[in-house]
């Protein structure tokens, strides 16, 4: 059985089927193309918009004094050519630096720069007021539970993907 899926605006998102699988996955087809708008709001007011990819790279660079691009590549679940052209484009726009591996001279590290740490500090802020605002919409309970749900989502995306993967 199919039904259309009504956002709270009232338009419809398509044919959905009723079972659970289904309502997630138009759910999570709405949150996609709500953050896309949430982001391309965000990217209007700056100078230099960061997309997604550069942002999710200097989340990760910013944890610690350096990355390994093989590391930063598995951490961003990409592949190290991905991973690199991430940097590339950090570096470009001076939020990142590379250097050489003090054990290894053959090995490449890359690390955000005063400059990037600032910026995503800036963008972390603002996702933060937008997440508070938004979960404020439900209960205390909820909230934890929704936490732990997506946690919950993760993981097992993280299995499948192994799973395809040694299979």
């Amino acid at each position: 059985m199919t039904r259309l899926l009504r956002s709270p605006r009232g338009t419809v998102s398509g044919p959905t089927e009723v079972d659970a699988a289904g309502r997630v996955a138009a759910a999570w087809r709405e949150l996609r193309r709500c953050s896309r708008q949430l982001r391309e709001r965000a990217q209007a007011t700056e100078r230099e918009p960061l997309d997604t990819s550069q942002l999710d790279g200097l989340e990760f660079l910013i944890q610690r004094t350096g990355w390994r691009m093989s590391e930063l590549a598995s951490a961003l679940r990409v592949d190290a050519s991905t991973a690199t052209r991430v940097v590339d484009s950090l570096v470009s726009a001076g939020l990142a630096e590379r250097t050489r591996a003090t054990d290894d001279a053959r090995c490449v590290m890359a690390a955000a720069t005063p400059r990037g740490r600032r910026r995503y500090a800036a963008h972390e802020e603002h996702r933060r007021t937008i997440m508070r605002a938004l979960l404020a919409e439900f209960s205390e309970r909820d909230r934890e539970r929704m936490a732990s749900l997506m946690e919950d989502l993760v993981s097992a995306v993280d299995r499948i993907m192994a799973e395809r993967l040694d299979g």
